[in-house]
């Protein structure tokens, strides 16, 4: 059979190349090759997660973060304190007292106050032992026309004195080492606020405190207020008296009386921390 060359074969058509599949990669190759993978925003907080809220510290406690001679400093008087129950704890040093409450410092800087009734008794004592030494009583120069102390040597001095007589007194009570105890003090000079009320003893008119029986031993249980008629010469009357009721917790042993001679009393001083220790009457020297 001849071939004709005139007759040509249709040409083939070129085939159509496959899709290229997507590309498809383990699902460990983006933890094998981090740079490749897209970064992702960070997910949003929890609106339940809050951050605990405290006091910042203070610029020392920054500073002990990067010296350690800090660090060992601020550690030096940290102690355990605990309440009164036994079931807190706090590990702190302390900074400082105002007589009712402490203020505790722990050693990341942040201060903490506490009721000194809050705390055990063992760190009552403990703060009691460290409150900076005074004179004891019978060593302190007394002015003329003071009266003794009666009570005992803790505590801080103060001396409460007024312009004219003493009219009564006005007290909180407490409690120090499980025993009731006459807290702050207060002189009253001028009849305001509630004559009768716990806590308050009162003069009635015409009449000024002229004594004090006084219950104490380490520190002041109760008081009981004598109060006399004033003369005209401003002295005290001891032949018109009346007492008022005991006011804190009495034990029992024998009171002890400030004054009582008539000589106008112009005041009260005495020592005090969390409770009244010791107490005197100061009394007009004309």
């Amino acid at each position: 059979m001849s071939t004709d060359p005139t007759r040509h074969e249709m040409p083939t058509p070129p085939e159509t190349p496959a899709p290229t599949p997507p590309l498809s990669l383990p699902t460990d190759s983006l933890a094998a090759h981090p740079s490749e993978a897209v970064p992702q925003p960070p997910a949003p907080p929890s609106p339940q997660a809050k951050p605990i809220e405290e006091t910042p510290p203070t610029p020392d406690a920054e500073t002990a973060k990067q010296d350690p001679e800090a660090v060992a400093s601020s550690s030096a008087g940290l102690r355990t304190w605990t309440d009164s129950t036994g079931r807190f704890q706090i590990e702190a040093q302390l900074v400082s007292d105002d007589g009712s409450t402490v203020t505790l410092k722990k050693q990341s800087g942040q201060l903490v106050t506490i009721p000194l009734e809050k705390l055990s008794s063992a760190d009552r004592a403990f703060f009691r032992s460290s409150v900076p030494s005074v004179p004891p009583a019978a060593a302190m120069p007394r002015p003329a026309g003071d009266t003794e102390l009666v009570g005992g040597e803790a505590g801080f001095p103060f001396r409460n004195e007024g312009p004219g007589p003493l009219l009564g007194i006005r007290c909180a009570l407490s409690r120090w080492d499980n025993e009731q105890a006459i807290g702050p003090l207060q002189a009253v000079f001028h009849r305001s606020g509630p004559v009768a009320a716990p806590g308050a003893a009162i003069a009635r008119h015409g009449y000024a405190v002229g004594a004090l029986n006084v219950d104490a031993n380490r520190f002041v249980n109760a008081i009981q207020v004598v109060f006399m008629r004033r003369k005209s010469d401003g002295r005290l009357d001891p032949s018109e008296s009346y007492t008022s009721e005991w006011i804190g917790h009495v034990t029992g042993r024998p009171a002890r009386t400030l004054g009582g001679s008539g000589a106008q009393v112009r005041g009260i001083y005495g020592r005090r921390g969390a409770v009244l220790d010791a107490v005197g009457l100061i009394l007009s020297d004309e």
